[in-house]
């Protein structure tokens, strides 16, 4: 088994080396186009590995937080994608020898600004559920403390 675990974790970490270490602007159209899909399927294993949570934790009788977790997750994880929308866009254009319309020039403080706001959920979910998997006992309490700031007991 941890054989097995050892081979799929140097997978992914090939994968998310293969689209490149540098920022976009630095790398090429096809690097983005990757590093924008690849960002796609993370956005949607979170929400739904926060999906998960919430029932895993309401079994134990956590309901509140978790329900706050999945409620931030499912408005995060669709601004992700829009994020991620435009930045594929963009590397298709990039790809295809053409300039990036003015459109999305035009767009790029409303794209910031979305991309802001779905990190923000992304971190009050996952406080949220921080919270609630040390009152579950199942992460120790100082690491669920650090979160308890933003959910108090």
């Amino acid at each position: 088994m941890a054989g097995a675990a050892w081979a799929f974790g140097a997978r992914a970490i090939t994968t998310t080396f293969w689209v490149g270490l540098g920022p976009p602007w630095v790398a090429t159209a096809a690097d983005n186009q990757m590093r924008y899909l690849v960002l796609t399927a993370a956005s949607i294993a979170i929400v739904v590995g926060f999906v998960v949570f919430r029932e895993v934790l309401g079994e134990a009788d956590q309901e509140f937080r978790p329900n706050v977790g999945f409620a931030t997750s499912l408005l995060a994880g669709p601004l992700y994608l829009i994020f991620d929308a435009f930045g594929f866009g963009i590397a298709t254009v990039k790809l295809h020898g053409g300039e990036t319309p003015q459109a999305f020039h035009d767009l790029n403080a409303a794209i910031d600004m979305i991309l802001f706001l779905a990190d923000a959920l992304t971190y009050i979910a996952t406080a949220a559920f921080a919270v609630s998997l040390g009152q579950a006992g199942w992460i120790r309490r100082g690491a669920a403390r650090s979160q308890s700031l933003i959910f108090p007991r």
